[in-house]
């Protein structure tokens, strides 16, 4: 259907990412009212942007980016297609711009796109597919202005979740057996050596680039009742220690807190160090993202954002979106036969 570019630049020149420490997760003066939420374009207004329901040519679509200057990096929002790469999209000249080349197309069937997002000055985009009769995973990068694409990497198949650290992207690959059975491999979005994170045995992706974890998404397991690890920093190799609260029984842990379900179903959340914690009033769960800024997640089968530093927060109506990775934007329908898209970087 459409395509799009990504690039990255190169590894030795990634700038850190200061970690945003705000001290006590809760105070009872920051948590909002849940059940009273105004929607997003009332709440950021500068972050929300409404786009048109479909694409000129009629075809339906997601967002899996803001790219500025009013583009959006934009997916099918079929979950399997012919389509090998995302499209930039901008709604102001009704342009959309497929910027993979031939090299991308070339022998590919049965493409599955499993997440794009903007980095720098190019996108990058992981693909599942067929090339010439055998089965790939290759990760491409183009520039958003036009150019060339270029495949990143071929790799391992697996769950397909990426994140972006600095001017690269990660991913899981299997390297053994059992929970501890994984490397995090990392490729400079512009291109170069395709090279393992330092000291990234045993750990995983988390939905704060450029932090890994210790466990698992969702850990502890039932036979590790002390819920303990610690988040690695690929850029700049800091580690943080986190300690899950005994009573929550599954956590998600960014630099600065963690978040999951407890047992009755309520959300909630506590600090690092696992003190401070507390069970919302709303079934669902929350989870750090953007560096432990955001909390999102479902409270009631309802998407949430809650900007902890301000308090506010909102509830989307639906939420569309195939991204294996940290989101970027949340997309909903909206009346009117329109899209709406919250920039998640642009909250203030």
């Amino acid at each position: 259907m459409f395509a799009v570019a990504a690039t990255v630049a190169v590894v030795d020149q990634l700038k850190p990412v200061p970690v945003q420490r705000f001290g006590h997760l809760l105070n009872p003066e920051r948590i909002p009212d849940f059940f009273n939420l105004a929607p997003p374009e009332r709440v950021w207004p500068d972050a929300v942007h409404r786009l048109p329901a479909k694409l000129p040519d009629g075809s339906d679509y997601t967002v899996a980016d803001a790219l500025g200057d009013g583009r959006f990096l934009v997916m099918d929002v079929r979950p399997s297609d012919e389509s090998p790469a995302p499209s930039v999209f901008h709604p102001a000249s009704g342009t959309v711009t497929a910027l993979a080349s031939s090299a991308v197309t070339a022998g590919l069937t049965e493409a599955r796109l499993l997440m794009a997002r903007g980095v720098g000055d190019r996108v990058v985009w992981f693909v599942d597919a067929r090339r010439n009769g055998s089965s790939a995973r290759e990760l491409w990068s183009a520039p958003v202005a036009g150019g060339a694409a270029v495949k990143l990497a071929t790799t391992e198949t697996g769950p397909g979740k990426f994140s972006v650290a600095g001017d690269a992207v990660m991913w899981e690959e299997p390297r053994g057996t059992g929970y501890d059975g994984v490397v995090i491999r990392r490729v400079a979005a512009a291109g170069g050596p395709v090279t393992d994170v330092p000291g990234s045995t045993g750990y995983w992706l988390t939905h704060n680039g450029p932090w890994l974890t210790s466990k698992y998404t969702g850990s502890p397991y039932p036979d590790e009742p002390q819920g303990r690890g610690d988040l690695l920093n690929a850029v700049t190799g800091e580690r943080v220690p986190w300690t899950a609260n005994p009573k929550l029984a599954a956590a998600r842990c960014g630099p600065t807190w963690c978040g999951g379900t407890a047992p009755n179903g309520l959300a909630a959340l506590h600090d690092i160090d696992g003190g401070g914690y507390i069970e919302l009033k709303e079934a669902g769960s929350l989870y750090p993202a953007m560096g432990g800024r955001l909390a999102v997640g479902l409270l009631y089968s309802q998407p949430v954002v809650w900007d902890r530093t301000t308090g506010r927060a909102s509830m989307l109506t639906h939420y569309m979106g195939r991204d294996r990775g940290e989101p970027a934007v949340q997309v909903w329908p909206a009346p009117g036969d329109a899209l709406m898209v919250l920039e998640l970087d642009a909250i203030r």
